[in-house]
């Protein structure tokens, strides 16, 4: 998972992806329309969804960067 600013190419984040030489790298940004934008990538091109990459992810926002409070 790779948390970044909207100042990432395509090129920028394969080559990223490539260098941590998983199957799918998710990046992660802050969202005009949503809490966050996710996007990944494989060394080779964007891929629409990665369903152990999303879980992954969710996760580790939870652990460091979501916070949510009871409401009821």
């Amino acid at each position: 998972m790779v948390l970044f600013e909207e100042s990432l190419t395509t090129d920028q984040k394969k080559l990223i992806a490539k260098q941590l030489d998983h199957a799918e790298t998710a990046f992660i940004a802050k969202s005009e329309i949503a809490d966050y934008r996710f996007e990944y990538f494989t060394p080779r091109d964007e891929v629409a969804l990665c369903g152990h990459t999303i879980i992954g992810s969710f996760a580790a926002l939870l652990h460091c960067c979501i916070s949510f409070k009871e409401t009821f």
